[in-house]
């Protein structure tokens, strides 16, 4: 700011997330049917919260030492803390509140990319069946889910990059199968190499991440409706990373994250 001769006033004041910077719009208040009493907390970011919410601990912000945080919904993103800021592209480092930090190896190929074939083999049935004969969009997942799971993995020496969006450091790059047979050129294992190849992706930023803070990881928690509604996906993420996958009982990591910080900020202010 100063380099760039910015007065401080035209930027907002910078609160820990745990602070409350006041209570809820009278307005919304009304709107909402909830008392204006209530505290409004300073936002955090959607990743540190499905983070908190994900790998609870004693206090805000920590995690249980080598955990790894998986989160596969849209996108795909792996997180590890670590206590020091660590430089380490194409890893993201994201403060954490209270303390620490969070290294990120972030994805665009998540569920969007398992979508993207789904589409494919709609779009086959509709051109060979006929739009009567095709089943309703998001449909097919189940019996993708069969197919991949009959086929060993490796899927008979099929590999998938499903960089369908490319990366957030090399947009330009595109996805492809490499390795297609007679054996393997069958619906079951493109299906198997993608969701194998979606895993490799993270397990690369993983590798990363460990590389970077010099800690292994010996555990993971995985969130998002991505890995949650396929266990097959869990499956294969926990033989390829080498550590078991545990899924949280709460369905919305981030907003359970997001209400824990304001918990401990509640708390905070009723013991000053």
């Amino acid at each position: 700011m100063d380099a760039l001769n910015l007065p401080s006033t035209l930027f907002p004041e910078v609160h820990e997330a745990t602070q409350a910077l006041g209570t809820l719009n009278a307005g919304v208040a009304k709107t909402l049917g909830l008392p204006a009493c209530i505290p409004v907390f300073g936002p955090v970011g959607d990743s540190q919260a499905a983070f908190l919410g994900s790998m609870a601990g004693e206090r805000a912000g920590a995690a249980p030492a080598g955990g790894a945080f998986v989160n596969i919904g849209t996108g795909a993103q792996v997180a590890a803390r670590s206590d020091r800021f660590l430089y380490a592209p194409p890893l993201e480092t994201r403060p954490l509140p209270g303390k620490g930090y969070l290294l990120v190896g972030a994805q665009p190929s998540g569920g969007a990319a398992y979508a993207a074939l789904e589409r494919f083999f709609q779009m086959v049935l509709v051109q060979f069946a006929g739009a009567a004969g095709a089943p309703p969009v998001g449909a097919l997942y189940d019996r993708m889910n069969v197919l991949a799971a009959s086929v060993p993995s490796g899927a008979d020496g099929l590999l998938c990059r499903p960089l369908f969006w490319g990366t957030r450091a090399a947009p330009e790059v595109r996805a492809s199968w490499i390795g297609l047979s007679s054996l393997n050129f069958t619906p079951a294992h493109l299906t198997r190499a993608l969701l194998e190849g979606m895993v490799e992706l993270l397990r690369e930023d993983l590798d990363r991440i460990v590389q970077a803070t010099g800690t292994p990881l010996r555990c993971g928690v995985g969130c998002g409706n991505g890995l949650r509604k396929n266990p097959l996906l869990r499956a294969i993420l926990a033989e390829k990373l080498g550590f078991p996958i545990a899924v949280p009982l709460c369905a919305e990591e981030a907003a359970v994250g997001a209400a824990t910080l304001a918990a401990v900020g509640t708390a905070k202010g009723s013991r000053s």
